[in-house]
């Protein structure tokens, strides 16, 4: 009986995502103790004298392939398709190698794969998406105002979050952004996401409203991870303005003493 072949095996790194068809993800050198020769007493390549099958819950997108050049085999995905791989499911790909040796004895190898880690960008939470706050008004005393709270998540192990208002005009001071608008003030925590809005009358955009409208103030919110990549959404007030209270122009109508 032959003795078993030997395998000197290496991954190639490939980056989380889909891998084309070719892409390569290991290479593996098979060697015996025994040489192989055909019917000339040519000594046998590994790709003539062993055949390949692969296994595992991985296996079915890729292939077994001899290449002359380096006398290796290579694992890659096969022809006309596709594989998606994701580092926070799987660092790694299940795929082994059996392979056919002396006839009909095998030797079953697990290929080494490497899944890299790409960052993923941060997303708002589908709650945190769009949010609409309606029946604020300028007539409230005290001054009406509203809180709430914005929401990402990142996929990415140990990325951390801040938030920010997208506007040039917002100051951030410590842990939380000022952002005064058209008819009101936006406070913004950077860590937490949680944020406020109070209406202010006196400000010059609340007074030119008509009595009598409702009008709308949105804050777009940036949500940046750790490596730079970010995501974004609004968040909306509507505001009703006040009636402004009537003056009047008054004049006596002077009348005798008497009945």
């Amino acid at each position: 009986r032959n003795d078993e072949p030997t395998a000197v095996m290496s991954s190639v790194s490939q980056n989380e995502g889909v891998l084309a068809s070719g892409t390569v993800v290991s290479e593996i050198e098979l060697s015996s103790v025994d040489v192989f020769t055909d019917g000339s007493g040519n000594v046998l390549t590994a790709g003539s004298q062993y055949s390949y099958a692969l296994t595992g819950s991985d296996a079915q997108d890729f292939e077994a392939v001899y290449d002359a050049l380096t006398d290796k085999v290579l694992v890659r995905v096969k022809d006309g398709v596709t594989h998606t791989t994701d580092h926070e499911a799987s660092s790694t790909l299940d795929i082994n190698l059996v392979v056919t040796y002396d006839t009909n004895e095998t030797v079953t190898f697990v290929v080494p794969t490497d899944v890299v880690d790409v960052n993923e960008a941060p997303s708002f939470v589908l709650s945190s998406r769009g949010q609409a706050f309606a029946g604020l008004s300028m007539s409230s005393t005290p001054l009406d105002g509203v809180s709430g709270r914005v929401e990402a998540s990142d996929v990415d192990a140990g990325d951390v979050l801040a938030y920010s208002i997208n506007d040039a005009g917002a100051v951030l001071s410590g842990s939380v952004y000022t952002f005064v608008g058209d008819y009101g003030s936006f406070l913004l925590n950077s860590q937490t996401g949680g944020f406020t809005y109070e209406v202010d009358p006196s400000l010059a955009g609340s007074q030119e409203v008509p009595g009598g409208e409702t009008v709308t103030e949105t804050v777009s919110i940036i949500v940046t991870d750790s490596s730079g990549a970010t995501d974004s959404t609004t968040v909306t007030f509507a505001v009703a303005a006040r009636n402004d209270e009537p003056t009047a122009v008054m004049s006596s109508v002077s009348q005798n003493e008497g009945v």
